[in-house]
This record gives C-alpha cells, structure tokens and sequence, in this order.
C-alpha cells in the first residue's frame, strides 16, 4: 500500500519528515515521536482502536470531537471501513501486491482525478 499512496503523498505536498517516518510503530507515534500532529497521533488512536475492538472509548471519541468535525469523524470511520473491506478481500483472493508504477504522466492523472473539472 505504500507504494501506491506515495504519490498521493507526494500530489498533496505531504511533509517529506511524515513520509520518511511512516514504518514507525503505531505505540511510537502515540508516544509522541516522530513528526506527527497531535491530531494525527489522535487519528491514529481511532484507528488502532477500530482495528483492535471495531469500536473506540467514550474518552476517544469525546477527545475526536474537540479536534475533529462530526463528520470528519465520520469520515475517518468510513476510510477505516473501506481499507479494512478492501484488505479482507485481497488477502482472502490472494491477490499479490501491485508492482510499482511510476510512470511519467502519474502525477498529472492523480492531479486529474482528485480536481473537479471546473467544466461540468
């Protein structure tokens, strides 16, 4: 999945500090290393929680709403659906990995893809 996010990272300007630091464990990053946001070590609670017990505490999710939106909680919560969705299919398919593609014209489809087309 890394490789296929990457230029993702990168389209968004992602702070190359993060992208050098992902890999790091999930107990690091809520301990306060790395370059991580409060907000996204917060972000990070939700997951490990969701992905532990497909729930989270009464103390997370009061602690999201001060940092988060009602529906970017949502929001989180469904990207965490999708993922788990999509990883429970590849790995009961077999699937392999992707191999990885680069090729020239990738940033301009991404940057295609994620901007409205102002013409619709």
């Amino acid at each position: 999945m890394y490789d296929v996010n990457l230029p993702v990272s990168e389209l968004y300007e992602m702070d190359p500090a993060k992208i050098e630091a992902i890999g790091s464990s999930s107990e690091s990053v809520v301990n306060g290393e790395g370059p991580w946001t409060e907000r996204d070590r917060l972000i990070l609670r939700i997951v490990d929680e969701q992905l532990a017990t497909f729930t989270n505490t009464n103390e997370t999710v009061e602690e999201a709403l001060t940092v988060l939106s009602n529906a970017e909680l949502v929001e989180v919560l469904i990207i965490i659906g999708a993922y788990c969705m999509l990883a429970r299919i590849l790995r009961g398919l077999k699937v392999d990995d992707d191999q990885p593609i680069r090729p020239a014209n990738l940033m301009d489809a991404l940057r295609a893809s994620v901007t409205p087309d102002q013409k619709r």
